[in-house]
């Protein structure tokens, strides 16, 4: 069975929606990508967003619908997916769909929103300087005395 004939069966079962297969096969198409596993992953983060998830964590896969008796693929772990020459896949900085960052592989719009949310947070974790006098004069205005 190929990948496209799986992934509109799962789409029929309900396992999967039709957004998750149009996006893989949309990406897949204009990548002119022939690797299938490719194809499959793509639809699997589309569903994982779907269920909440930015990404799959290729060192802890999820349980999945995925998970089905007639599906010929597994996740591959990140070594395999390091190894793979394609358009589709590559890591930050490439302008790839795909983005495989350490364990984990992105979808390249939930790679970049998860990156901006962790630079909000750094930058408002940085120390600020502050005037001591101004502060303990505040606080006593605030709460008196002691």
């Amino acid at each position: 069975m190929s990948a496209h004939d799986w992934l509109d069966n799962a789409r029929r079962h309900g396992v999967l929606d039709a957004l998750d297969v149009m996006l893989a096969q949309s990406l897949v198409e204009k990548a002119s990508e022939k690797n299938e596993q490719l194809l499959w992953l793509t639809a699997l983060l589309s569903y994982q967003h779907r269920q909440g998830h930015v990404c799959i964590d290729l060192q802890r896969p999820p349980a999945l619908a995925f998970d089905q008796p007639d599906c010929p693929w597994q996740l591959p772990s990140h070594e395999q997916l390091q190894t793979l020459s394609s358009p589709l896949l590559g890591k930050p900085g490439d302008k790839c769909p795909l983005v495989l960052d350490g364990p984990r592989l992105y979808l390249r719009r939930h790679w970049s929103a998860e990156q901006s949310v962790a630079q909000a947070l750094r930058d408002r974790c940085i120390s600020q300087a502050h005037d001591d006098a101004a502060l303990q004069q505040i606080t006593e205005s605030i709460f008196g005395e002691r």
